[in-house]
């Protein structure tokens, strides 16, 4: 159901960023990942076909939106706002047939949250995980990925 999914993937994310702001301004470290998908990118929406689940990449499309504007209105705060992929996991939803752990995929978001800078507010990252090969190549290298 569409709306289920909006409330808890978005209005989520924003629910809980909204709360923690007053708290990160207070510390040294303001810095925020929200966690997305590439199958919200509209621009790769094509490698989404074998994942029939509409509701869960339009919520996912909606988190990048919502991560660009939590960007820009932050921004002259020093904060960096940045959405991340975590890959295709090993979850109720991405199967047993998913490349990463959990814990891996956790690893790599936080890998790319630790190395973000301001310049890289208002981007969508792939996790960084340097020594997960997947058929062979490297997929998982924290590059950025298009909207």
């Amino acid at each position: 159901d569409l709306t289920e999914v909006l409330n808890v993937n978005v209005f989520g994310v924003h629910n809980v960023t909204r709360a923690f702001i007053p708290l990160l301004r207070k510390g040294q470290l303001k810095k925020i990942g929200n966690i997305s998908s590439s199958l919200g990118s509209m621009t790769l929406s094509a490698m989404g076909k074998f994942q029939p689940t509409p509701a869960y990449k339009v919520s996912k499309t909606a988190v990048n939106m919502l991560t660009v504007q939590w960007a820009e209105s932050l921004e002259s705060d020093d904060f960096t706002v940045l959405a991340l992929c975590p890959g295709w996991v090993k979850t109720d939803m991405g199967t047993e047939a998913g490349h990463l752990t959990p814990e891996e995929s956790a690893t790599g978001g936080l890998d790319v949250l630790s190395k973000s800078t301001a310049a890289d507010t208002g981007k969508f990252f792939v996790v960084n995980l340097p020594d997960k090969e997947v058929g062979g190549q490297i997929i998982y290298d924290g590059s950025v990925r298009p909207f």
